[in-house]
């Protein structure tokens, strides 16, 4: 009995720092973005996702997916160095009254960095037996 491992069947197997991401996301921020990091959890399908909004003076407004384009993608190779991919890609606009779904490609060298959004989601998720 001695040699058995003890499991914990929500034992956390996250590699990433959050605060890399945070530092990784102070450009959106400085240029008035709101973003949220929401961990792993029940709600979020146990993927960690980051929600983005433009709201310069607390009105939310819609933004060009460029204006995202380049830290997205330093969080995203970020995040494939500790072993995550991405899950899926979230996307509306352009604006509150056609508030509608948009399909956005899960690479963003193949984004049009001219299309408009309200609201951008990205979830990463990391195979288990790694």
């Amino acid at each position: 009995m001695k040699y058995l491992k003890t499991y914990n069947v929500f034992e956390s197997k996250e590699t990433y720092d959050v605060n890399v991401i945070n530092d990784l996301l102070l450009d959106l921020v400085d240029k008035e973005f709101l973003v949220e990091i929401r961990p792993p959890s029940f709600r979020t399908t146990m993927r960690l996702s980051l929600n983005i909004i433009y709201a310069p003076g607390s009105v939310s407004t819609p933004f060009r997916l460029g204006d995202i384009q380049e830290t997205i993608t330093e969080v995203i190779d970020y995040m494939k160095s500790e072993g995550y991919f991405v899950d899926a890609t979230d996307a509306w606009g352009p604006n509150y009254k056609e508030y509608r779904r948009k399909s956005i490609d899960k690479d963003p060298s193949k984004w049009d960095k001219e299309e408009y959004l309200t609201t951008f989601q990205i979830y990463f998720d990391k195979d288990l037996d790694d």
